[in-house]
């Protein structure tokens, strides 16, 4: 191997590893979460509900009990979008030992309302229930993490390193 092909690796190597350092430190610590969910019961059963919501994580201690207020929430449910403006209280996502156990939320208009529960022990527990002048029902709720534009470029970089060790073998 020349000398050159060996500084080129090794500067390569170099930038990879101080993307994934430093990107992630160069933004805020907000993470932005994925929701999803289906009415299970009564009147509205089939019923969607999605969005997304953001809070900062650099504000939790990890031990115990946590509620953090939402820096952001964009749902759509049953068809209509609801932000955070028109919300009973202030949205929160709720913690037990730094693990998010879900979101709390209440809307209510008087005649149609709906409510996102955290779990009690764990993610799996969280749930969406609603009332209208049909009557009242449940659902489960589905949320996940959306990755970080870090993550995703620490995995095209080491997709493209393991990339370019099996072209070269191959050769």
């Amino acid at each position: 191997m020349n000398t050159l092909t060996y500084v080129f690796r090794k500067l390569a190597a170099a930038l990879v590893l101080s993307l994934g350092i430093l990107l992630p430190q160069a933004h805020a610590a907000a993470e932005v979460y994925t929701l999803n969910g289906v009415a299970e019961d009564g009147p509205l059963a089939g019923g969607l509900y999605s969005g997304q919501f953001a809070f900062d994580r650099a504000l939790l201690s990890g031990i115990g009990d946590e509620s953090l207020m939402l820096d952001w929430i964009d749902l759509e449910v049953f068809g209509q979008r609801f932000d955070a403006t028109v919300m009973a209280a202030a949205p929160t996502a709720s913690f037990f030992d730094g693990s998010l156990l879900g979101i709390d939320l209440v809307y209510d208009d008087g005649l149609n309302g709906f409510a996102f529960v955290s779990g009690f022990f764990s993610l799996g527990d969280a749930y969406f229930a609603y009332q209208s002048p049909l009557g009242e029902g449940f659902g489960s709720v589905a949320i996940a993490p959306v990755p970080e534009p870090s993550q995703v470029l620490m995995l095209l970089a080491g997709l493209g390193l393991v990339g370019g060790m099996v072209r070269r073998r191959a050769a």
